[in-house]
């Protein structure tokens, strides 16, 4: 085409579209052809001429039609005409104004020790450096930057330290039972109730006054304001999706929230070419943001003072209070209502520099949306037809706010009300309505007579006050009436009433400016008369055009790409020393594995180090080039400059020539913490890891800020109270796989791409399992390390971090990660055990039926089986007392003869044991490790034959079995031992006694004393037996006649004693049985009891769990 023939010479760019940039969206065809590459869109379109072709009307109505889109449906000469429009304000109106400043002290809360500092900001996001041509950081003690900051700091203390203007913060901060406050149920969300708050009387503020300013002072200290790009997330510098231009965040570091600001204010107001409308507008602004912003702080700050609601979970912070009747509750805006007396939106180009302001209706669900805990009220309100009335804001009103004299006098006399904006002489109604159906109505634009006051008389009676202050109200009049004036002569209105319109009245005001002034758009900036046309008012026929390139489009114009930047000398030897610093300071960097942090936070600490090291500044032009051939290279580093996100790659780190050698990576202490301690701390590490999603996303950064990130593990985990020292030292000592060293101050997260689906993989495997397979069975390996490498590879399915693929999404990269991980980070899901040189992954994921749940699973029958069975191998002493629960289902299996008994599911099993009962407990191995049973009576001293071997198992010719008595419970030990022995492989000593050599049987006890001859006790210091008294070498049975015993010797007495001694035992045995087994039967009685009223309160809360989770169900379909 002839308008892409790179021969053909270009357009220079008009003085608006040097400063604001050109249309390059490709999207819209029909508005880059009509700008033809060398428009801003933005200046004035010339009045219309008998002369203009039917091709340059219809070019002329594009780009007015662009422009009512642009600048939020006005159109420009009206915005003009009220003095609304930035781009030509200076030629219009502004040129010969004289800067106005206030010179008001700084509120404590916002004062520039309150400000971050370098050596106090957050280490993974640091403020950046201002750039384009201004050195330094974007931090508050950078005198460039106080500079411009201090205007938006004094204003924004008018707003807070007036009295007049307190009545909203008074209903705001009142106690939580003041009668100005009232809760009601909460329709969105179930359990919570909303708060509203309203204005009190003039009598009730003087009954109970406030220390108001006392209080907005007292929040000092306890926040800290920033400044960071409104295009990047406040908290970690990663990319978003919406802009914003102030962020409040509760817990931004230890005991501190933040307040952010946009550094496009600053950016904006250190432009050179900066004029005194854009300078008034952008400070108003600010500050209006700033004072949005410390209500949010002030309603987080004093929560418990001012609010009577509860929060229900730990760490929540209550939804914000509405109002009076505003049904929106969003304090920020509810503010500027109220406070500053409307709501002001800005309109700004490309380049972030503002365009217009106007004052919207609030709340309105075009501008106003829901989002989180802010609801409209009553629900649907947002879905009904709504009508937003948009009125000009005027520059020369705003100027007035930086008058010292509007605030000292006019304020002063005539309190609030004079923040009110004059009757608007023009409106724009927009509608809202999302129903689909309902029939569409045509934005309107209203013009309206408004009644202007005649001006006060300045007479010798007033008082010098009275005179300033009515000098600022003339002022305010004076500029109103002319804005009427001038927007009824633009729209053809006669001025005075009662005479016809001129027949040729004009409908815009003329544009057409010399060379160095705003340009009409079909207008060449070239000098001389070429291309120009006759002023309208000449009404005389244009001069003849270039043929070869008229202001009229006669061809398409296609947006060709941006021309490569053309590297210099001095660009390319900037780039090659970043390079060789880069590498030297490769570890302390934290890019010896691959790191995602922005870009402005690399440049940050690359610089600190070079600086450190006496090297020269890296300025941004320096740094923004090395990036790109970084990318153009393929080495060092991945750069996405729409993002602005920098990735290290493992490419391209090799060294070249005579070079200083890398500095070794950051050592750290070891945890400072008691045994008990540490482990107690290393689980709540690790659940913090499992819990916080925000960590684990492939896109998200891996920098972060130790204190920050130390305290966030607190104020998740309940305040622990874990130091950021020791904090940090657990998580490179003990969680390698997912945490090294990165800049100084920071942590950096390392683990695989697929972090999250990993350990969701792994909680679907476990809680699949938990159902079918054993605590304690071995586990293939090949297939726990493919369910633990999805960490790497992903699960296959198609998301939309399917082509983000680098150096830490690769299995080649560490192939044993796996095994690290599984010790690491899900002990809780798997355990190894090494034997004869090989290690097995047992099962060991612990997932309990509860008791209601678990009633269903089991019958009677077997309920009572399993309580049994636990008293069994609680008195039996022959088992294992920690075993594993695949081990004691199996016993238990084998021990039941009626198949009905049997449980063949191992989560039901092992939720028995979880159960509350005096004999066994889950320990924190996940085994079922059994208390020590009671201990057994002795056998009677100098007995033989049988009975002297009965034991406490039973036996011999005793009727009883001793300690077990005889028949069906002699019968159920007899099977349960058979069971344990099945379970082990092979016969097992059957009583307490010892094997040969003097060892213990497995399961045994050993006697008191160790074991003496046959028949006879051990004479001369012989242990007393239980509940006996010890003579001299003799043994006295408790309850039984004195016998004096010998070694080797028989015992005295004749044959009628013996036997009238052991009916004496066998009588006192008996007794004995029946007391404990009485004994027995109470304590299983009163646990039956205690099972019973806890399986009651888990049925209620079952009940009361069921309610909650049908309604969190009706509100997520609600949604």
């Amino acid at each position: 085409m002839a308008a892409n023939d790179p021969t053909r010479p270009r357009r220079p760019l008009t003085e608006l579209a040097q400063k604001y940039g050109t249309f390059k969206n490709r999207s819209r065809p029909d508005i880059i052809d009509a700008l033809q590459g060398y428009k801003s869109g933005l200046t004035p379109v010339s009045p219309e001429r008998p002369d203009d072709s039917e091709k340059r009307r219809e070019w002329k109505t594009t780009i007015a039609n662009y422009q009512d889109t642009v600048i939020g449906g006005f159109p420009v000469p009206w915005s003009r005409a009220l003095r609304a429009y930035i781009p030509t304000a200076d030629a219009d109106f502004a040129s010969h104004w004289r800067k106005f400043e206030l010179e008001n002290q700084i509120h404590p809360l916002i004062d520039g020790p309150q400000w971050e500092t370098l050596n106090g900001c957050l280490k993974n996001y640091p403020p950046p450096l201002i750039g384009d041509g201004n050195s330094g950081f974007m931090v508050a003690d950078n005198p460039i930057v106080w500079k411009v900051l201090k205007p938006i700091l004094q204003l924004t203390t008018r707003y807070l330290d007036n009295s007049h203007l307190w009545p909203w913060w008074d209903a705001l901060l009142t106690e939580a039972d003041c009668n100005n406050k009232s809760t009601e149920p909460s329709p969105h969300f179930d359990g919570m109730h909303n708060l509203f708050f309203k204005r009190r009387t003039a009598e009730e503020i003087y009954n109970k006054s406030l220390p108001l300013k006392d209080l907005l002072r007292e929040m000092a200290g306890k926040w800290f304001l920033c400044l960071r790009s409104s295009y990047r997330d406040p908290a970690h510098g990663g990319p978003q999706d919406d802009n914003w231009w102030g962020v409040t965040i509760p817990t931004a570091g230890p005991g501190k929230g933040s307040v952010t600001l946009c550094t496009q204010f600053i950016t904006s107001l250190l432009r050179s070419d900066l004029t005194e409308p854009e300078r008034v507008m952008l400070v108003n602004f600010a500050a209006r943001t700033l004072c949005h912003e410390i209500s949010h702080a002030a309603v987080m700050h004093y929560e418990e003072r001012i609010d009577p609601r509860h929060p229900t979970k730990a760490n929540e912070n209550l939804p914000e209070p509405y109002f009076e009747n505003e049904g929106y509750n969003e304090v920020g805006h509810s503010l500027e209502n109220n406070i500053l007396k409307s709501n002001h939106c800005i309109v700004h180009s490309k380049n972030g520099l503002p365009l217009l302001v106007f004052d919207a209706t609030f709340p309105y669900p075009g501008i106003n949306k829901e989002g989180g805990d802010i609801k409209y009220l009553p629900p649907g309100k947002e879905l009904e037809r709504h009508t937003d009335v948009r009125k000009l804001v005027s520059i020369e009103w705003m100027r007035l706010f930086l008058d010292a004299d509007f605030w000292d006098y006019h304020i002063l006399l005539y309190g609030e009300i004079a923040l009110f904006s004059d009757d608007p002489v023009a409106s724009r109604l927009e509608f809202w309505n999302q129903d689909e159906n309902a029939e569409s109505i045509r934005n309107l634009q209203i013009m309206k007579n408004a009644e202007v006051h005649p001006d006060v008389d300045i007479g010798p009676y007033l008082s010098p006050w009275d005179k300033r202050a009515a000098t600022i109200l003339n002022t305010r009049r004076s500029l109103h009436r002319l804005a009427r004036d001038r927007l009824w002569e633009v729209v053809g209105i006669p001025l005075v009433q009662g005479q016809p319109p001129a027949p040729e009245a004009p409908q815009a005001q003329g544009t057409e400016q010399n060379q160095g002034g705003p340009q009409a758009e079909e207008q060449p900036p070239a000098a001389g008369t070429e291309g120009q046309e006759v002023p309208p008012e000449a009404l005389a026929p244009a001069p003849a055009r270039e043929p070869r390139d008229p202001p009229t489009p006669t061809s398409a114009y296609e947006l060709p790409d941006d021309p490569p930047p053309v590297p210099t000398a001095g660009l390319v030897a900037a780039a090659i020393k970043i390079a060789s610093y880069l590498k030297q300071f490769r570890n302390r960097l934290g890019l010896h594995v691959v790191a995602t942090c922005a870009e402005d936070a690399l440049w940050f600490h690359l610089a600190y180090l070079v600086q450190a090291s006496k090297g020269p500044v890296i300025t941004a032009a320096e740094w923004k080039f090395f990036l790109g051939a970084c990318n153009s290279t393929g080495a060092m580093l991945s750069w996405d400059p729409a993002s602005m996100i920098v990735h290290s790659i493992n490419s391209g780190w090799e060294t070249t020539g005579p070079a200083q050698a890398p500095a070794p990576l950051p050592s750290w202490p070891e945890p400072t913490l008691p045994q008990h301690d540490l482990l107690r701390m290393i689980k709540v590490v690790r659940n913090y890891i499992h819990r916080t999603p925000e960590h684990t996303k492939p896109d998200a950064l891996t920098w972060h800020d130790e204190i920050q990130l130390a305290f966030h593990f607190n104020f998740k985990s309940d305040n622990v109270g874990l130091s950021t020292a020791n904090f940090s030292s657990i998580c490179l000592t003990y969680f390698s796989t997912c945490w090294t060293t990165g800049p100084l101050g920071c942590l950096q997260w390392r683990a695989p791409t697929y972090f999250g689906k990993m350990m969701s993989a792994v909680r679907k495997y476990v809680y699949a399992h938990s159902e079918t397979t054993d605590i304690g069975t071995v586990l293939p390996a090949d297939l726990v390390r493919d369910v633990i490498n999805i960490a790497f590879e992903g699960d296959g399915a198609n998301d939309k971090y399917a082509l983000f693929v680098h150096e830490r999404g690769r299995t080649a990269d560490n192939p044993r990660w796996w095994e690290s991980a599984l010790s690491q980070l899900l002990p809780d899901y798997f355990s190894t055990v090494t034997e004869n040189g090989q290690t097995s992954i047992l099962f060991t994921f612990l997932y309990l039926h509860s008791r209601e749940r678990l009633a269903k699973r089991l019958t009677q029958e077997q309920q009572r089986a399993v309580y049994k069975f636990m008293q069994l191998y609680y008195l039996d002493g022959t088992g294992n007392r920690k075993a594993w629960p695949r081990e004691v289902r199996a016993v238990y299996n084998a021990y039941q003869r009626n198949e009905r008994l049997k449980i063949h599911l191992p989560r039901v099993f092992v939720s028995c044991f979880g159960m509350p009962n005096n004999y066994c407990r889950i320990n924190n191995e996940r085994m079922i490790e059994f208390t020590s049973p009671p201990p057994k009576p002795d056998p009677p001293a100098g007995t033989e034959g049988e009975n002297s071997q009965g034991g406490g198992g039973g036996g011999g010719q005793n009727p009883q079995g001793g300690d077990q008595g005889g028949g069906q419970q002699d019968d159920d030990q007899t099977r349960l031992r058979e069971a344990i022995q099945a379970q082990r492989g092979g016969p097992q000593p059957q009583g307490p006694s010892q094997a040969p050599g003097g060892s213990q049987a497995r399961g045994g006890r050993q006697a008191r004393g160790g074991r003496g001859a046959r028949g006879v006790t051990k004479s001369q210091g012989g242990r007393q037996a239980r509940g006996g008294t010890r003579g001299q070498g003799a043994f006295q049975p408790q309850g039984g006649a004195r016998m004096i015993t010998q070694p080797g010797l028989p015992v005295h007495g004749g044959q009628e004693q013996q036997q009238q001694q052991q009916q004496q035992q066998q009588h006192q045995h008996q007794h004995q049985h029946q007391q404990h087994h009485h004994q027995q039967h109470l304590e299983q009685h009163h646990l039956e009891q205690q099972l019973q009223q806890q399986l009651q309160q888990e049925q209620q809360q079952h009940l009361r769990d069921q309610l909650r989770e049908q309604q969190q169900q009706q509100e997520l379909k609600r949604l």
